[in-house]
C-alpha cells in the first residue's frame, strides 16, 4: 500500500492552527509530517470561527473538519462524531489527548488506534502539587490513566522518562517513544550579548518561572550589564500587573514566525520548574543554535550530563553566574550553539522523531 492509500485522521480538541504553545506546535509539526506521506483527515472538536473554518478547509495538504463543542447538549457531540465516523473509513486514528479517548467507543477492530500523549497527566498533576499551582486539567490516577492507554494498539510517548513509567504497565511493544520534531535552523551568535529571550504561552508554569526569574534574578543582573528580556507569547495575559513594567523587559507577545523571536535573542532562558513532559520550548531553542540555561526539571527527557549541549541553573544565584559566564564569554557561547543545533539535528529534527510512527502507519 503507497503513502498516499493510508487514510489516517487525527481527532483532537486542540486549536493548534493558532499556535502560540507547545502542543499546538507538536500537532502542526505531526500533521505536516504526515500529510506529506499519507492521506490525512484532522477532525476538530470545539469552538471555531467560521473565518477559520473558511481558512483550514482550504488546506490542500489535508482534509480538515470541525465539529462545534455543545457544552449544554453533550450528546449532540457524540452523535455528530458517531456520524462522521462512519460516513468515512480510517486505516488509522491518532488521538491528541487521552480526554478524547472516547473515541474508541465508535472505531472497529480493523482501525490502528494510537494515542499522543504529549505528556502522562498523572505525573502533570503531581507537579502541580508539588508546585502548588491550582490544576483544572482531566483528573486520573495513575493506575486509571495507564487502564486507558492500555486501550489503544500504540501509546506514543514523548521523552524516555515517560517511556520507563509507562512500561511498567504497559508492555513495550505497544510503546513508541516520539519526541517533538522541529524545524533546525541555525541562528547567528552575536560577539555582545545582551538580549536574554524566554517563548511561553500563559501556561500556569510558565508564568510561575518567569515570574520568579524576574523577582529573583533580573533586578541584579539589569544592574550589572545592559540587557534586554525580550519575552515572546501569549505568558503576559498571566502575568502581575506590577511586573509589566519592569525595567528592560520587553513584552513581544505572540509572534507568528518564531524565527523573528530567536533571531533576536543571544541567550535563551527557560526557568519553568513545574508540568510534565518535553518542554518544546527548549528543544526549539536548541533547534535554533542558541546557548540555553534552563532547569533540572524542564531539561526533563534531554541528555544533558556535562553541560556542553545546554546549562543547568537551579537557584538564582545559578542563572545569575551562567548567564554572566555567556554573557562575558563568546567562545563558550559559541561552542554551546554548535552543540545545541547538532544535538537538535541529531535527536528531534521531523524526520527522526516521525519516521518510527510512519513506519508503523505504513505497517498496518
Amino acid at each position: 500500500m503507497s503513502y498516499s492509500e493510508k487514510q489516517v485522521l487525527i481527532f483532537t480538541h486542540v486549536d493548534y492552527w493558532r499556535r502560540g504553545a507547545g502542543h499546538r506546535s507538536r500537532i502542526t509539526e505531526l500533521i505536516d509530517y504526515l500529510s506529506s506521506n499519507v492521506a490525512l483527515v484532522v477532525l476538530y472538536i470545539g469552538n471555531i470561527s467560521s473565518l477559520e473554518i473558511s481558512h483550514l478547509k482550504e488546506e490542500k495538504r489535508y482534509s480538515f473538519h470541525s465539529i462545534d463543542f455543545h457544552t449544554t447538549n453533550p450528546f449532540h457531540n457524540l452523535s455528530a462524531i458517531e456520524s462522521f465516523l462512519q460516513s468515512k473509513s480510517f486505516d488509522v486514528v491518532i488521538v491528541e489527548f487521552i480526554e478524547l479517548s472516547f473515541i474508541l467507543d465508535y472505531l472497529t477492530g480493523k482501525t490502528l488506534k494510537i494515542i499522543d500523549t504529549h505528556d502522562l497527566v498523572s505525573s502533570r498533576i503531581e507537579s502541580f502539587r508539588k508546585s502548588g499551582l491550582t490544576y483544572d486539567g482531566i483528573q486520573l490516577t495513575q493506575r486509571q490513566e495507564f487502564d486507558l492507554l492500555s486501550c489503544y494498539d500504540l501509546v506514543m510517548v514523548i521523552q524516555r522518562i515517560d517511556f520507563g513509567i509507562a512500561s511498567n504497565s504497559i508492555p513495550e511493544s505497544k510503546l513508541l517513544l516520539t519526541p517533538h520534531g522541529t524545524q533546525c535552523k541555525m541562528q547567528r551568535i552575536r560577539p555582545v550579548a545582551r538580549h536574554l529571550g524566554f517563548i511561553a504561552s500563559e501556561y500556569s508554569p510558565n508564568v510561575q518561572g518567569l515570574e520568579w526569574f524576574i523577582t529573583e534574578v533580573w533586578p541584579a543582573l539589569s544592574q550589572q550589564f545592559e540587557l534586554v528580556l525580550n519575552v515572546y507569547g501569549n505568558i503576559h495575559k498571566g502575568i502581575s500587573a506590577n511586573m509589566l513594567s519592569h525595567h528592560g523587559i520587553v513584552w513581544h507577545q505572540f509572534v507568528v514566525n518564531l524565527n523573528d523571536a530567536y533571531s533576536n535573542c543571544d541567550i535563551i532562558i527557560n526557568p519553568v520548574v513545574c508540568g510534565a513532559g518535553l518542554k518544546i520550548k527548549n528543544v526549539e531553542a536548541l533547534a535554533n543554535g542558541l546557548p540555553l540555561i534552563t532547569t533540572t526539571h524542564a531539561a526533563a527527557g534531554m541528555d544533558n550530563q556535562d553541560e556542553s549541549i545546554f546549562m543547568i541553573a537551579d537557584s538564582a544565584t545559578d542563572f545569575k553566574n551562567k548567564i554572566q559566564i555567556l554573557i562575558k564569554n563568546y567562545p563558550k557561547r559559541q561552542s554551546l550553539s554548535r552543540a545545541a543545533y547538532e544535538y537538535a539535528a541529531s535527536n528531534f529534527s521531523i524526520e527522526s522523531c516521525y519516521k518510527p510512527l510512519l513506519n508503523k502507519i505504513l505497517s498496518s
